[in-house]
């Protein structure tokens, strides 16, 4: 099963007062989209919109910036099926074609296998956890599923790795392969079992914990780590600022990790960025730009 974005619609939410944003090369989905543009253009606006129109079969009450619209409508393919959400203020929710039917039975099935939207907001860190014992950290599917900084130590990423490294070594050394192999200035991780927590160490010997990797290094691990464990093939991916605390070194190395992941895992990324270094990076036939930068 494959899910795309073909097009947002908004009329008059924030900065976007009535625009139609096409997400396809002569009617084909892209599977990159790039959306450009100076700080208070709408690029984040984008985002939420599309994350709340999709979420609207799950939401128990109008998201934020659905109240804010006074229209909005999302085209998505869904296995070469043309479907639409539509908002009209001040609460009403129209749908296409059985949508709402066919993704509920979608929903309800609870499998790995459907695809889903995978939503990361620009502020991303790791935080300071301490854990007491090793937790069970299953994934559970989430037909939309919005990254949040964890403070807590059970479903944290370092949580994650050292549960894998107690019940799934193979997976685990498979990861930490992956970690090791992005080459931040050479440094490597590894589980201190003793202590609970994920260490780094640096190439004179030093060492540190997880979450005093630097905010760059720190944003590359949690988008490359949280989509390796929530991908499903045929997903959507929206990523906020990608450029969030980057040097220009590992704005190129995410992206280029993010296109060959999608190589192992089909998906559609939209991002957006105020930095025309991905404009190049992606291809100016797969970038929207909303303002000047």
């Amino acid at each position: 099963m494959e899910i795309k974005i073909l097009s947002l619609t908004a009329k008059n939410c924030g900065t976007l007062k009535d625009v139609k944003i096409d997400f396809t090369d002569n009617g084909k989905p892209q599977s990159v989209i790039v959306l450009g543009g100076a700080n208070g253009s709408g690029k984040t606006t984008v985002l939420e919109l599309i994350f709340a129109l999709a979420k609207v079969f799950k939401f128990q009450k109008l998201p934020e910036i659905l109240r804010q619209t006074e229209y909005a409508e999302i085209e998505l393919l869904i296995d070469d099926e043309n479907h639409k959400i539509f908002f009209y203020k001040p609460s009403r929710i129209d749908f296409t074609n059985k949508l709402d039917e066919k993704i509920n039975n979608l929903i309800k099935l609870n499998d790995e296998t459907i695809p889903s939207i995978l939503y990361f907001p620009h502020n991303r860190e790791l935080f300071s956890v301490k854990g007491e014992q090793i937790h069970r950290e299953e994934i559970k599917y989430q037909w939309c599923y919005r990254y949040q900084n964890n403070s807590d130590f059970q479903g944290s990423l370092e949580s994650y790795l050292i549960w894998l490294d107690y019940a799934e070594p193979e997976i685990f050394q498979v990861v930490i392969d992956f970690i090791n192999q992005l080459d931040f200035e050479g440094k490597t991780f590894y589980i201190d079992r003793k202590r609970l927590s994920v260490m780094v160490k640096t190439r004179d010997g030093n060492e540190h914990p997880f979450n005093k990797l630097s905010s760059g290094e720190q944003n590359i691990l949690i988008m490359l780590l949280e989509l390796r464990r929530r991908l499903i093939p045929g997903s959507i991916v929206l990523l906020d600022e990608i450029e969030n605390s980057l040097h220009p070194a590992f704005q190129h190395r995410l992206a280029q990790n993010l296109l060959q992941l999608q190589k192992q895992i089909p998906f559609q990324l939209i991002l957006t960025t105020h930095q025309p270094v991905f404009v190049k990076i992606f291809g100016e036939s797969n970038t929207r730009i909303l303002t000047e930068f």
